[in-house]
């Protein structure tokens, strides 16, 4: 009986977003005849029982928490929490014997390169991308950090050649792209998008342009309000669907109260099971200033959505323009207003965009090959092959 390779997936987890779910995609599609992943989970107190415990919960899957209280306070205090932190993955990682640990994010890299050198066994670390909300003390210490990382997946090209830039040495970064799971062509989702727009008081007549994930300054919503303020100057019958939470969340609502658009904006705050909402919209819109390989915009691809997004980070490399979606600039939300009233008005494109989405979702990002590729790695590492 071959032994199974024991993986400690490493995050930190605040609100639900695109990093959450790679990991979570990762925890349901991995071969289980040959490994044993479980997630550590890092939580900051007030957060401790935050979405994504919540579905790992609910989907039954092992995992540890660490607590972080103390991160981010006086400077005393933050480096005494962050020792804690350090010790006590170390303990988990030790205790557990793990095989390997898998990072994700700057605060994990952080604590998992250290403990990995001192247990002396490897560590990998996904790169999910470097976000402007991040202070540049943070950004710089996390670039620090992975070069004494044995090996790194950048999850687009772009993150590659930032991490080239910042003098890794390329023969240990590896592109692997985030992938996801086609949704059935034999589901029926008619009846789960009336219920469900029944239940936000969406006419079934009105067109809607949605988002979900993060509401942090880097994901650029500001210019999605902005857009829908220039669509109701000249169109109607329109909605845009907020779905998510963060930081920027009452900036935002205050910012659609001065554009008068009240009646044309919902946020719904966090919403679980979200596969189950897509199906509300007539679009997605992903209006970021920067990103990787944005899994928000695969898995509104997978559900069939005609897209609009801004033409940056790895999204061009999803995107052709006027094939499976439409390409804005960064923060040009008058361009957006015309992709978006685009949309609205010619059927016979959200049609021939949304088939093409999904075209491009079961050809070149199949969460089977993906999962292979990253399982790859894990024995390149554990055989002693790089």
């Amino acid at each position: 009986m071959i032994k199974k390779r024991k993986i400690a997936c490493v995050l930190t987890s605040a609100e639900y977003g695109g990093l959450e779910s790679v990991c979570l995609c990762l925890m349901r599609s991995y071969n289980r005849q040959r490994y044993e992943i479980i997630p550590i989970v890092l939580v900051r107190p007030e957060d401790s029982e935050n979405s994504f415990v919540r579905t790992l919960n609910k989907c039954r899957f092992k995992y540890v928490t660490i607590n972080l209280a103390g991160i981010v306070r006086s400077k005393i205090e933050h480096g005494m929490a962050i020792l804690r932190c350090f010790y006590e993955l170390y303990r988990i990682v030790r205790k557990n014997n793990f095989d390997l640990i898998h990072s994700n994010g700057a605060l994990s890299d952080l604590l998992s390169i250290p403990v990995s050198k001192l247990l002396g066994i490897p560590c990998i670390s996904t790169c999910h991308g470097f976000t402007v909300s991040k202070s540049i003390t943070q950004h710089r210490v996390g670039l620090f950090m992975l070069k004494f990382c044995r090996r790194i997946i950048a999850v687009s090209e772009e993150i590659f050649k930032e991490l080239v830039k910042s003098r890794i040495d390329e023969s240990r970064i590896v592109v692997i792209t985030n992938a996801i799971q086609a949704v059935s062509e034999g589901n029926n989702i008619e009846e789960e998008r009336l219920r469900k727009r029944s239940l936000l008081h969406i006419g079934l007549d009105e067109f809607v342009i949605g988002y979900v994930g993060r509401l942090s300054v880097e994901k650029g919503l500001k210019d999605l309000i902005e857009a829908g303020a220039l669509l109701k100057q000249k169109d109607s019958g329109f909605r845009v669907l907020i779905i998510g939470d963060g930081p920027e969340r009452e900036e935002l609502k205050r910012l659609t109260i001065s554009r008068g658009l009240e009646k044309e904006v919902i946020f719904t705050g966090f919403l679980s099971d979200i596969e189950e909402w897509l199906p509300v919209l007539d679009s997605f819109a992903l209006t970021s200033h920067t990103e990787g390989t944005p899994m928000a915009l695969l898995e509104a691809m997978s559900m069939g959505l005609p897209i609009v997004a801004t033409a940056v980070g790895g999204i061009p490399n999803i995107i052709q323009d006027g094939k499976n979606g439409l390409l804005v600039k960064p923060e040009d939300y008058k361009d957006l207003s015309e992709k978006i009233s685009m949309l609205k008005n010619d059927l016979k494109l959200r049609n021939m965009l949304a088939t093409e989405a999904l075209n491009t979702i079961k050809i070149h990002y199949n969460v089977n090959d993906w999962v292979r590729k990253i399982e790859n790695e894990y024995d390149a590492l554990l055989d002693g092959r790089l």
